[in-house]
């Protein structure tokens, strides 16, 4: 036989022999997969598919990841019955396990007798993705509190409870403190959050968690009193264009914010009183007049006006922030970190 044909004949079985093996690999790797397949399938059934009503708690851990993969699916987290995720919801959930402020008490999930997931798929979603992060020790658990064999007609009724909105969270009271925000530091609290939690203080972002907020408050709180406490505002005051910016200042000069909003804030009792060009009630310090006088433009200018149609507050935010770099050599780029 040629050498040539040789070769090429060692060659091919060569080839055939790595596909050989490669094949074999992978059947091994699917054999595993499916048998994983089959044991959550399994294990689910046998924790969370019953015919009468029962609540317990689940532990959930790195092993139980092709549980967790399981109960995401479509078998058991039906797409026409459930809303789609909310990306958002997921990585606030993510966080309160990454900053251990987990409470299992405060949502159960849901299951009925045909073992369907009814709500809590953005938890389990948040869970598995906490179990996956190569910074999470394998010891690690997540207790969830779960409802089974629940009646597929309580459906409509979940998630349609009114929400607590962050100001009512900011009061409740935690470990017999209470907050009692007064509005100046409540936009101040919630702008700050946002800001540090998606990176702007404004528009759409995304939810904070209370524990975020707490955050914030826990480390301006002798900042918030001094600068923002015991303070006279007037009934249209634009907390959040006036407010923020000078937390923000105080961040970096406290005294200078505290002299600003004296003067804001004592300009009424500086002599008798006069009526604004604006509004119908005392003059306030000019800038809170150009609020007033831009506000009133606008709303003479609309077609609808309705509350959030009108001049909003964080509308009036750069103009505020152009006064005080005007006024007082403020650096601005501190209002843009």
């Amino acid at each position: 036989m040629p050498t040539t044909l040789k070769r090429n004949t060692a060659e091919t079985q060569e080839v055939q022999a790595e596909v050989i093996n490669q094949i074999n690999s992978l059947k091994g790797k699917i054999d595993d997969a499916l048998l994983s397949q089959i044991q959550a399938k399994s294990k689910f059934e046998a924790l969370f598919v019953k015919d009468d009503f029962d609540y317990f708690t689940y532990d959930f851990k790195a092993e139980d990841l092709p549980l967790l993969d399981y109960m995401r699916s479509s078998e058991v987290n039906n797409p026409e019955k459930n809303r789609a995720k909310n990306d958002d919801n997921v990585k606030r959930l993510y966080r309160c396990l990454k900053a251990g402020e987990w409470y299992f008490e405060s949502i159960d999930i849901l299951i009925n007798k045909k073992g369907e997931l009814l709500n809590g798929q953005h938890t389990l979603e948040a869970i598995n993705q906490y179990l996956l992060d190569v910074s999470t020790s394998r010891k690690t658990s997540v207790k969830v509190g779960f409802k089974v064999a629940v009646s597929s007609e309580a459906m409509p009724y979940l998630d349609t409870q009114r929400k607590r909105t962050p100001e009512q969270n900011l009061r409740i009271k935690q470990g017999g403190v209470n907050y009692q925000l007064n509005k100046a530091q409540h936009e101040v609290v919630i702008r700050e959050g946002k800001r540090l939690v998606h990176g702007s203080s404004f528009g759409s972002t995304g939810a904070v968690n209370f524990f975020e907020y707490d955050i914030v408050i826990k480390k301006h709180s002798k900042m918030l009193k001094n600068v923002f406490g015991n303070r006279s505002f007037c009934q249209d005051f634009p907390h959040v264009a006036i407010s923020f910016p000078l937390f923000t200042l105080a961040k970096q000069d406290e005294e200078l914010a505290n002299t600003i909003l004296d003067e804001i804030c004592n300009f009424r009792n500086q002599g008798e009183s006069e009526r604004s060009d604006y509004k119908n009630a005392p003059k306030e310090h000019e800038v809170i007049e150009e609020f007033r006088r831009l506000k009133f433009v606008k709303m003479n200018n609309m077609t609808s006006k309705t509350g959030r149609d009108c001049y909003r507050s964080e509308e009036f935010y750069p103009v505020f922030v152009d006064w005080l770099v005007k006024n007082y050599n403020v650096n601005p780029s501190i209002f843009t970190k």
